[in-house]
């Protein structure tokens, strides 16, 4: 939910920093540069322990992803955006790690149900603040809600009077956007307090390492893990790590950008209501979600896994 709803709510905090579409983009720019230093953190887990560690992570990424509707300025939301991206770099890195740990050859169909639950955040949060975006209300696709009209005044007079660029400062979209964000803010903050109850509760404890004929840390299995050893010449390693990360940068960055942009495409290229772009978007997390799914459930039966 924290990664979709900025794209949900992006025409909205534009007019209400003031901004324009392009300097309101770089937000997102700020949040990368925040992911990859986050993703990069592991070093951390050397001083302190992950499960704290996570704790602080994913509270920097719910709280500061909810504080957009609160910022002064576009600096300020410049600012929230690359510190809550460090707390969402250092959980998607992570959480994948430790699911491998813990679940070790099993893990393939649990890290598939993790992405479904991105999914499931993608479909809930644009929902959410769907009933709290206004958009650009010079756009043909405005909803003409109630509470625009109320503002902007009952009489035909006061309408025509307001311009094309009055009309999108005429309603205070802090007051509207801030519920949605805070509902987010708080759900997002549900996990980390689980996970520290469980760092107080029953701490979890790494497994120590092994040699490659037993088990290497599964704490719900005893088979022996498969290695895999990478053949080839030192270049054709390097050869192969290069176009895998390039597949893997690609990728990245359409879904990024499409979860991210694409409300926004909606409004003004096929003259959408903002309400209705967003029931849009999470259509398309819908089947992001179920395609995720049907990964998870191939997984597992090709690996035969039970647990």
């Amino acid at each position: 939910m924290a990664q979709t709803v900025f794209g949900a709510t992006m025409v909205d905090l534009q007019y209400l920093l003031r901004t324009t579409t392009t300097l309101i983009s770089l937000s997102q720019t700020a949040s990368g540069v925040g992911f990859l230093v986050g993703s990069l953190s592991g070093f951390l887990y050397k001083y302190i322990n992950r499960q704290l560690t996570i704790v602080v992570m994913v509270s920097m990424m719910a709280i500061f992803g909810g504080l957009y509707p609160w910022c002064p300025s576009i600096w300020w939301l410049y600012g929230a955006s690359a510190v809550g991206g460090v707390g969402a770099g250092a959980w998607d890195s992570a959480s994948s790690i430790w699911m491998v740990e813990m679940w070790a050859h099993n893990s393939g169909p649990l890290l598939q149900i993790l992405q479904c639950m991105y999914g499931l955040g993608s479909i809930v949060g644009p929902l959410i603040v769907g009933q709290y975006v206004l958009g650009d209300m010079a756009c043909e696709g405005t909803d003409g809600d109630t509470t625009t009209t109320q503002a902007l005044g009952d009489t035909t007079t006061a309408l025509i009077l307001i311009t094309t660029t009055d009309i999108n400062y005429s309603v205070d979209r802090g007051s509207r956007l801030k519920p949605p964000f805070a509902i987010i803010a708080v759900l997002g903050v549900i996990a980390p307090i689980a996970l520290l109850i469980l760092f107080i509760v029953k701490r979890y404890r790494a497994p120590q390492p092994a040699n490659t004929t037993s088990d290497i840390g599964s704490v719900h299995s005893d088979d022996p893990v498969v290695v895999v050893e990478l053949r080839g010449s030192k270049s054709d390693r390097i050869i192969l790590i290069i176009i895998m990360s390039l597949t893997f940068i690609t990728y990245s960055g359409f879904e990024l950008m499409h979860f991210t942009y694409s409300s926004t495409y909606y409004q003004y290229k096929h003259i959408l209501s903002a309400k209705t772009a967003t029931t849009v978007l999470s259509l398309m997390a819908a089947t992001f979600t179920a395609g995720r799914l049907v990964a998870a459930v191939v997984a597992i039966n090709e690996a035969g896994v039970q647990y």
